[in-house]
């Protein structure tokens, strides 16, 4: 029989950690790059490309897909060549609820030919497609208007129709 009225205490002893061992800074090295000279050579290359005409159809292949790029004032008002479009991606519960629609935004086209600037003038229905048009407008990219050979900004707009298939 096991007397339980005594009971045995133990005592932890806490083991000493090591200390940490200091880590010696690494000399400096100093370099005198200015008296390095580098040769190079510039090579002209002749090469003509001609543009590439593409009809922007973005179909609804894959789950958040299903944004439609239409005709727009961009080629119409302006000289903003689009070079690259990020189709946006078709919001989760506009999906879910099967909401179609359409974002109307005003873009801001700096001399680099990047979205420097977007504004939602008009979307239908409000607030569902908006985020997704400003996130996919901002990773555009246009070939830059030029006047007497100097790129400057220029406005454009354009009209992102969201629609189910």
């Amino acid at each position: 029989m096991i007397n339980e009225s005594k009971i045995e205490k133990k005592h932890r002893v806490k083991k000493k950690l090591p200390k940490p061992k200091k880590i010696k800074t690494p000399p400096k090295i100093t370099t005198n790059i200015n008296k390095v000279n580098f040769a190079m050579q510039k090579t002209k290359l002749n090469i003509n490309i001609s543009p590439i005409k593409l009809s922007m159809n973005i179909n609804n292949n894959g789950f958040l897909n299903g944004a439609i790029f239409t005709k727009s004032d961009i080629t119409q008002n302006t000289s903003a060549m689009p070079i690259l479009r990020i189709p946006p991606m078709y919001p989760r519960r506009a999906k879910i609820l099967k909401k179609e629609g359409y974002v109307k935004v005003q873009l801001l086209i700096g001399k680099d030919g990047l979205v420097k600037n977007a504004i939602i003038l008009d979307s239908n229905p409000k607030n569902i497609f908006d985020d997704a048009a400003l996130q996919s407008v901002y990773g555009w990219k246009f070939k830059p208007k030029q006047v007497n050979g100097q790129r400057i900004e220029q406005m454009a707009e354009q009209i992102l129709e969201f629609k189910l298939r």
